[in-house]
């Protein structure tokens, strides 16, 4: 994997349910948040989701392993969709979670 500590300036909490154990596994990645296209807002505020910021990690296959949430300064966010870019980044669309909903049984990710 490339080195991408400089080009990517913003530090994410990645998060996932390990349905073995129960428990949180949670890891580091650098990333760049980003907005959220227009046309990806208006799809998800047609069910019901309010995305809020993109975060873009260096590498699909080293930085993204199924997490269902992400924290960035110190916030929870629900990922509501993954996507693999072409040069072969992750893009992440992230809401914020309601403090009553859990997010971690909630399927698959979009």
């Amino acid at each position: 994997m490339t080195n991408y500590e400089y080009t990517f300036p913003d530090e994410v909490k990645l998060v996932k349910h390990d349905p073995d154990t129960g428990k949180e596994i949670s890891r580091l990645s650098f990333a760049e948040i980003r907005g959220v296209y227009q046309s990806e807002t208006y799809a998800a505020m047609g069910v019901g989701l309010r995305p809020e910021f993109r975060a873009v990690l260096p590498s699909w296959e080293d930085d993204y392993h199924d997490e269902q949430r992400l924290e960035w300064s110190g916030v929870p966010y629900r990922i509501i969709r993954a996507y693999r870019t072409d040069d072969g980044m992750a893009e992440l669309t992230c809401t914020r979670l309601k403090s009553h909903v859990s997010d971690l049984n909630t399927g698959g990710i979009g």
